[in-house]
């Protein structure tokens, strides 16, 4: 059952990471109001004329890639048979996600460019570090093998 469950983390990860990911790369400017970009006129269709914005949009979209290549990852994940390596790849996104939700916390308490829609971003951040946390410290080791060797 926790086996399943691990699974079902990567599978809910990835398909978040996929759309996630492409959002950023096709529409960075819904990704920019995160950061303070203010929405001029259409919401949908927007072409910046700000060089700052554009350079933003370049990041956004470079960062949208790197998502989409961590969904990649954690789908595949769920086919690895070494327990060794999912426990690491669980770590290892206990730490992303551990990293991005105090640098977003950070960032409310000491930045003027906060919007409360980072709300959002703080309580995905901090229900992926919650999972992947639970999955790394509190699960018997049992539950980084994978469902083929559960079957053995």
């Amino acid at each position: 059952k926790n086996k399943a469950a691990l699974d079902k983390l990567f599978q809910a990860h990835s398909a978040i990471a996929f759309a996630a990911g492409s959002m950023a790369v096709l529409f960075p400017h819904f990704y920019g109001v995160f950061l303070g970009e203010e929405v001029h006129g259409n919401f949908f269709r927007w072409s910046p004329d700000n060089d700052q914005v554009r350079l933003t949009h370049v990041v956004i979209r470079l960062y949208g890639c790197l998502i989409f290549g961590q969904g990649m990852l954690v789908w595949f994940a769920r086919w690895i048979v070494d327990s060794a390596v999912r426990r690491g790849i669980v770590l290892s996104y206990f730490v992303v996600f551990t990293m991005t939700e105090l640098v977003l916390v950070a960032s409310w308490l000491t930045d003027s460019h906060w919007h409360a829609i980072n709300v959002l971003n703080m309580i995905l951040f901090g229900g992926l570090a919650g999972f992947y946390g639970w999955f790394a410290f509190v699960q018997p080791p049992a539950v980084f093998d994978s469902l083929d060797t559960a079957m053995d």
